[in-house]
């Protein structure tokens, strides 16, 4: 009598699942309300036929879920990483191209005030020297005390000029600007012609300048500070 049942049974459900696993007509296969009961032994037949797949389903299933979960935490480490490289471009430039633009033009303007002192010096106008001091302009000569003042200043190269036509070629060395002040090192040869009876004088030497960008943009001198290559005469 088992056998008998256990035989009807493995009939319908091998009309289920056909062989092999495939689909068979509709009209072979018993009414649903006939084997719906036995559906768990469809699905032991099932795994019976593939033991590996019902055995690792689970496995499977998780290792799904993972590439699944991986595959979207990858995409989100990576939107917050370009996100984070943005912020900090950004930062590094808040004001976006315009300041960096503005940077290098105040870098350029600068370097021209030693082209600009340089000229004003050799013109041997006493208000187009003048033109290029700060208010507090400090002048520091070698074995010279220092000029403190635009006015005291104004008042040396009057004196200078009134002596002599001079003439002055100066090579920048080393030039760093530094927001609105910039640094200068530089050498200098100089020819002075006296406006009265004399020899020609002529010197080498070496100097450092400090130049300040002020309120109307223009930059001026701020410090000179000079010395001379020949050596002081043995007393």
């Amino acid at each position: 009598m088992h056998r008998a049942k256990r035989s009807e049974r493995d009939t319908v459900l091998n009309q289920r699942i056909g062989a092999g696993g495939a689909r068979v007509p509709r009209d072979s296969v018993a009414p649903a309300a006939e084997v719906r009961h036995l559906e768990p032994d469809v699905r032991a037949i099932s795994a019976r036929r593939n033991p590996i797949r019902t055995r690792y389903a689970d496995d499977w299933q998780r290792c799904s879920d993972l590439w699944h979960f991986t595959s979207i935490g990858t995409t989100a480490v990576r939107s917050f990483l370009a996100l984070i490289t943005i912020v900090a471009v950004s930062a590094c430039d808040p004001a976006g191209s315009g300041s960096s633009a503005t940077a290098v033009a105040t870098d350029s303007t600068a370097h021209r005030a030693h082209e600009a002192y340089t000229t004003a010096i050799n013109s041997n106008n006493l208000d187009s020297l003048a033109g290029m001091f700060t208010d507090d302009v400090v002048f520091l000569a070698a074995h010279a005390p220092p000029i403190v003042g635009k006015a005291a200043v104004r008042a040396w190269a009057a004196e200078y000029l009134k002596a002599f036509t001079t003439h002055w070629e100066k090579t920048s060395l080393e030039f760093i600007v530094s927001g609105e002040w910039a640094f200068e090192r530089y050498s200098y040869k100089s020819t002075d012609t006296p406006k009265s009876r004399g020899s020609v004088v002529t010197d080498t030497g070496w100097g450092l300048v400090v130049y300040h960008r002020d309120a109307d943009g223009k930059w001026r001198v701020a410090r000179d500070a000079f010395g001379t290559d020949t050596a002081l005469p043995a007393k």
